[in-house]
């Protein structure tokens, strides 16, 4: 069963347009998403080859701290401490028999929910979530399964201009956690994604796809775990971007695109 990074989810505090303007102001297009009515958040989308980067906010705060859906509980509960990076998702075909897979695992997946957004445009997309119950420090990623196929997607988007030409080859390369223990949720998610684990002094990784998954342990000198673990949550994300974004360090409501 093949999953593919679909977008990281960064929570932010204010209108998602924002994100836009300041990523425009880097030089990038950003796009306005929409609303997710009926859990009361909305968003914008920077797009890069097969996945993007979701600014997700609350629009209607009645609604969202009413949600049952555990993505919203997790925007609510974390900007309370501060804006960041908080989730990332991957993208399945099937995702009823990952579920399953999930289970016969020993993990508890949680009820498929049905999503939809309602574009700028007026058009609703709709999709289905499979969330699993967290047992350790470090939050499980998600999965989603879109109405459409990657192909009709993107060719969608391309049609509506939502592409930058620039990032169209620009992918993530690297998530990296920064932990105390990297010991524990490396062998959990290893255990999930059914993958193998390297491990040296500081970190483990695990490999899903063509993607790199870290572990980090604080050590001497080792600026991008410092600079993580002085984020508001206890087990904070950052990304490495091939090629990097502006050949650099990308500085976006309190996480940063290296």
């Amino acid at each position: 069963m093949n999953l593919t990074l679909d977008h990281i989810v960064h929570f932010i505090k204010d209108n998602p347009s924002k994100a836009v303007d300041e990523l425009q102001r880097q030089g990038f297009k950003a796009v306005v998403g929409g609303s997710h009515e009926q859990w009361g958040s909305y968003n914008s989308l920077l797009y890069l080859h097969s996945s993007y980067i979701e600014f997700l906010a609350v629009e209607e705060e009645s609604i969202a701290a009413r949600s049952n859906n555990p993505l919203i509980s997790q925007l609510v509960s974390d900007l309370s401490d501060g804006e960041g990076i908080g989730q990332l998702c991957f993208r399945t075909d099937a995702i009823e028999e990952l579920s399953k897979s999930f289970q016969t695992k020993g993990f508890e997946p949680l009820p498929i929910f049905n999503g939809s957004r309602k574009r700028k445009d007026g058009v609703t997309i709709h999709w289905k979530m499979l969330f699993l119950k967290n047992t350790g420090d470090v939050p499980f990623p998600f999965f989603i399964q879109w109405e459409q196929d990657d192909e009709c997607r993107y060719a969608e988007f391309k049609e509506q201009g939502l592409l930058d030409e620039k990032l169209l080859e620009t992918k993530v390369d690297s998530l990296y956690f920064a932990v105390e223990n990297k010991q524990v949720p490396t062998e959990a998610w290893a255990k999930l994604f059914n993958v193998a684990v390297e491990i040296d002094s500081n970190e483990a990784r695990i490999r899903v796809g063509e993607l790199n998954i870290i572990f980090k342990e604080p050590s001497e000198g080792n600026t991008l775990v410092a600079d993580t673990l002085s984020n508001r949550r206890e087990c904070p994300f950052a990304v490495k971007l091939h090629p990097p974004l502006n050949n650099g360090e990308l500085h976006l409501f309190g996480s940063f695109y290296c």
